[in-house]
């Protein structure tokens, strides 16, 4: 259903296929007339010059140098990472450099939990450990699925700063979010890294492939914010803002806006004609 190619193939790749099928259609009965529901094609790659790539220009970068020099995985990572996946862009020789450091993070932080013995805890700790681990699968996955691979990589690199900060306060342990936390990454990390992750995962003490491994899945209870900011109009202008509980119901919220200091000085001696709510936004009072 879904055609991924690059834009200069698109012409005769599209063409033949559509053939095909719109005669099978038409000749044999086939149930659709179009082969592909949805078109990517991917960015070029230009060279260090910011020109595409050519031998005459003499701008090419060999792959197979920078495998053997920082692995194939840091390739990987660099070439979805650089930017957009629709749109390519200039390959920087040093950018490698940063994908090879991310994955060395993530192969120590793995090696740290393997150390680990057993502990305890804090309730407030744990959750924290929880909700980043949630929060990220549903990140990862969510841009995997629209093959924004540069802003799921983002979201790995700052799920494992957040681990290394943890872990500062909460040191590593092996229990129930710990592990979850560790095997949750080597998990998301896997088909952008497929490599390192399958020797990590082996690490981890599992038998079968991390490729073959069920993908994680989020609980939005326990990534849902205890407080949201609402802002508040009066006449149609924003004067001011309050804190409140996310699961407080409209009336909570209105009466906690009319009651904000700033707003209450708004309303005093004049009659509220209106009051509205868009919920996890703004009220917008009337006078």
């Amino acid at each position: 259903d879904h055609y991924i190619g690059g834009i200069d193939h698109a012409i005769l790749h599209l063409l033949y296929p559509r053939f095909i099928t719109k005669f099978l259609h038409h000749q044999h009965g086939l149930a659709f007339e179009e082969p592909f529901v949805k078109l990517t094609s991917q960015g070029i790659i230009l060279g260090p010059d910011g020109l595409k790539m050519s031998k005459s220009r003499g701008n090419v970068v060999n792959p197979d140098e920078q495998v053997e020099s920082y692995g194939a995985d840091s390739l990987r990572l660099y070439l979805m990472f650089m930017g957009p996946y629709e749109q390519g862009g200039p390959y920087n020789l040093g950018g490698i450099t940063g994908t090879r450091r991310f994955l060395e993070r993530v192969w120590s932080l793995v090696g740290e939990y393997q150390k680990a013995g057993d502990g305890q805890l804090g309730s407030v700790p744990a959750a924290a450990l929880t909700a980043a681990t949630h929060r990220t699968v549903k990140a990862v996955t969510q841009d995997l699925e629209k093959l924004a691979f540069n802003t799921a990589i983002a979201s790995l690199m700052s799920f494992i700063n957040e681990l290394y900060q943890l872990k500062a306060d909460l040191p590593i342990s092996k229990n129930g979010p710990w592990q979850e936390a560790i095997e949750t990454l080597v998990l998301l990390l896997a088909p952008l890294a497929p490599h390192i992750t399958e020797e990590l995962w082996e690490e981890l003490g599992y038998d079968t492939s991390v490729h073959r491994s069920a993908w994680p899945a989020w609980n939005e209870e326990l990534i849902k914010d205890e407080t949201m900011t609402i802002a508040i109009q009066v006449n149609g202008k924003v004067r001011g803002e309050i804190e409140i509980e996310t699961d407080a119901s409209e009336d909570q919220v209105i009466n906690a806006a009319k009651a904000e200091p700033k707003i209450a000085d708004l309303l005093a001696g004049k009659k509220l004609k209106k009051a509205i709510y868009v919920p996890g936004r703004l009220v917008s009072l009337v006078i």
